[in-house]
């Protein structure tokens, strides 16, 4: 058994929300699935979710007593998150049936529509538990944080060195150049031919590089580590703005987008600090 399945198996006493930190929300789901079957169908011996019909319905996603809210957008869209709470306010299809709902990628999720989610965290109705994903901790508001039991779900991921150096010196030129990097940028990525899945490596390598920069800063131990201190060239609000855009635009990536013209809409909202390029 992994150490992530343990986490799950050793859960006794549940949680009214669990936020689930990870680095993989593609390899995380599963879990969550399995947690999701735990609170669902513990203490029902017909409905022991080791085999049983609605183990089955929970992975396709398609029992009535879960719901997943995964937009194939940047962001959570208010009603996106309303249609999560009116599907709540019905009653279970079984009697005194447990529900569970998972946003996938929490940090999706904009202030201004966040009080609505915050105070259904905080005032669920009986036998509604929530399983809140992110990848990117640094993202999700605190608010939110503090009111879940946090989960790390950890998976190995290795990213070849001479990437690692590469997106290394292409945030260097970045941060030299600001949008003229856009001049430069080819030097960087046309190494990968147009290869979608290796352009998805790099912005995770990106998010890699940004978020171990935020680790460092608010332990207050920034490493001899010549980008991480030329990153501190920019306030903490703008790293986390960059890795805002890193993690939106790489969402992108596997759609029919023409990659030069993604590079240099990365640039520019990396430089002004916005989405709205």
């Amino acid at each position: 058994m992994s150490k992530n399945n343990e986490i799950i198996d050793n859960i006794s006493n549940f949680s009214h929300a669990y936020l689930i930190k990870t680095n993989n929300l593609k390899e995380a789901y599963p879990l969550v699935c399995d947690l999701a079957k735990k609170i669902i169908c513990e203490n029902n011996d017909e409905l022991l979710y080791s085999n049983n019909e609605i183990a089955s319905l929970i992975d396709e996603n398609n029992f009535d007593d879960f719901y997943v809210v995964n937009p194939d957008t940047l962001v959570i869209k208010v009603e996106e998150l309303n249609k999560l709470l009116e599907y709540f306010e019905t009653k279970s299809v079984r009697n005194n049936g447990r529900r569970v709902y998972v946003i996938y990628g929490i940090e999706r999720l904009k202030n201004d529509i966040s009080n609505k989610l915050l105070k259904f965290i905080e005032e669920p109705e009986n036998d509604i538990y929530g399983i809140i994903m992110t990848e990117n901790i640094d993202l999700v508001l605190p608010t939110i944080i503090s009111r879940c039991q946090m989960l790390t779900f950890s998976f190995d991921v290795s990213y070849d060195k001479e990437d690692i150096n590469n997106m290394k010196e292409f945030l260097r030129c970045f941060i030299k150049n600001g949008i003229d990097t856009i001049a430069y940028y080819d030097k960087y990525f046309s190494i990968y031919e147009g290869d979608r899945s290796k352009y998805i490596n790099c912005f995770s390598i990106i998010e890699l590089l940004l978020s171990t920069y935020l680790n460092e800063y608010y332990n207050l131990t920034i490493a001899d580590n010549l980008y991480l201190k030329e990153l501190s060239k920019f306030d903490v609000n703008k790293i986390v703005k960059m890795l805002e855009i890193t993690s939106n635009l790489k969402k992108l990536i596997n759609n029919n987008i023409n990659l030069n013209l993604l590079i240099d809409r990365y640039i520019i909202e990396m430089e002004r600090g916005d989405t709205n390029a």
